[in-house]
């Protein structure tokens, strides 16, 4: 059989279906996999108790995540040093990549104590409150725009409290190539359904009523979160970000002019213990512009508040790895 065939594949002497071979590529079960049964399962239950045991169990998760996650950071590394420009000594490079890796154990034992409700938020900053309050009066709701902070959720949970109640816009079904057949049937529904307990205020991206969602919220005088560095929709806008010119869903600015509502750059960092929000002030959007001149008018600058953000916290954001 030729090695083009495009029918039968070699596999280990067989001649198997290109199908079959494909399947067998995909392991059924990962460390990962093993991982995330204990975090889901019986390490959240071992915690609902008390929270200075997640606190205790930080202090031994880093280092063992930073072990196991060298490959991780190493990935990190250069991402940082390679985008965020001339400056970044291999150091700095270095710090910022053990930060990273140490906020992505926080958040994760974060979202224990919020799923299980045991700790209030404890917020030590709350940056740009009066550009909220004064967009909010305004009675036509509030789009706030951000990227994928390892703090976010937290300060969600933070600004409820203090009376933002905040809808947030997620997958319902996010994209994993490297998951095993156990994760993707097992361990991922039964994450979602735990993010669900974490987030609760919540619409699916994937939800054929999405946007007629997010559209009521606003018009009720309530305010949405949009992250802008996930892909959720084919209209994608290419905007200097970084030194390099990168696709951006146009989205939110479009459903912003619908609603005729502010939208408002946000960045949260911190932990659930010791949070920080940063709320900039609304974007000067021109609403009687066509959607097309809106995007190209607006998202460089929207873009470029939000890489700000990024340049004052890089170990804040999750999708480094991602870019």
């Amino acid at each position: 059989m030729g090695k083009g065939d495009a029918t039968t594949v070699m596999a280990g002497g067989k001649v198997v279906p290109p199908w079959a071979a494909k399947r067998r590529r995909v392991p059924f079960v990962t460390v990962k996999d093993l991982l995330w049964a204990i975090y889901l399962y019986p390490l959240r239950w071992l915690v609902a108790g008390s929270p200075r045991a997640t606190r205790g169990l930080a202090q031994v998760a880093t280092p063992m995540f930073r072990l196991l996650s060298t490959r991780r950071a190493a990935e990190v590394r250069a991402r940082l040093t390679n985008e965020l420009g001339v400056g970044l000594t291999d150091a700095e490079s270095d710090v910022l990549a053990r930060r990273y890796i140490a906020n992505a154990v926080r958040r994760a034992l974060d979202d224990l104590d919020l799923a299980n409700d045991r700790e209030e938020p404890i917020c030590r900053a709350f940056r740009g409150r009066e550009f909220l309050d004064e967009a909010l009066a305004g009675r036509r709701g509030v789009l706030l725009v951000s990227f994928h902070w390892y703090a976010e959720r937290a300060a969600k949970r933070y600004l409820a409290k203090a009376g933002y109640p905040v809808l947030s816009v997620r997958s319902q079904d996010p994209h994993d190539p490297r998951a095993s057949r156990l994760g993707k049937r097992l361990l991922q529904p039964r994450y979602i359904r735990f993010l669900h307990e974490v987030l609760r205020d919540e619409v699916f991206a994937e939800d054929p009523e999405c946007s007629l969602k997010i559209l009521r919220r606003l018009r009720s005088g309530g305010i949405t979160d949009i992250h802008i560095d996930a892909q959720y929709t084919r209209d994608l806008a290419r905007v200097p970000f970084l030194g390099r010119d990168r696709s951006f869903p146009t989205g939110p600015l479009r459903l912003a002019r619908v609603a005729g509502c502010p939208v408002l750059p946000m960045a949260a960092t911190g932990h659930l213990r010791s949070l920080e929000i940063r709320i900039d002030p609304p974007l000067p959007l021109d609403y009687t512009l066509s959607s097309e001149e809106l995007c190209r008018e607006s998202m460089p600058v929207l873009l470029r508040a939000i890489e700000g953000h990024v340049r004052e916290y890089p170990d804040q954001w999750e999708l480094w790895t991602r870019l």
